[in-house]
């Protein structure tokens, strides 16, 4: 308050008219309880809105990363023991086989 007082009282007396000094001060004063309202109010709420998205964004992408990794990595582990039993159950067949045909 005291850096925009002595602000008007260097712009000299044209500057502020036929207006009281004390009507002046109050103007000022009411000036800055209300920009101290805007920033306490306003801005903490533009603040919000601005990084909800954002961190909404990040949850997000974090979870199906996450989502995505445990189903591609039980999916690698489902496929490699189907092929593990494959080809063991080929290997027993073929042994099997041969008995068979010597048997024959």
């Amino acid at each position: 308050n005291q850096n925009l007082f002595d602000h008007i009282t260097t712009l000299g007396p044209s500057y502020a008219g036929s207006q009281r000094s004390g009507a002046l001060t109050l103007s000022i004063v009411e000036g800055v309880e209300q920009l101290e309202t805007y920033f306490g109010q306003y801005l903490p709420q533009l603040l919000i809105s601005f990084f909800t998205p954002i961190l909404i964004f990040i949850f997000v992408a974090f979870y199906f990363f996450k989502n995505k990794l445990e189903k591609w990595l039980v999916s690698i582990i489902i496929h490699g023991s189907i092929d593990f039993s494959d080809r063991s159950g080929y290997k027993l067949i073929q042994g099997q086989c041969g008995k068979i045909t010597t048997l024959l």
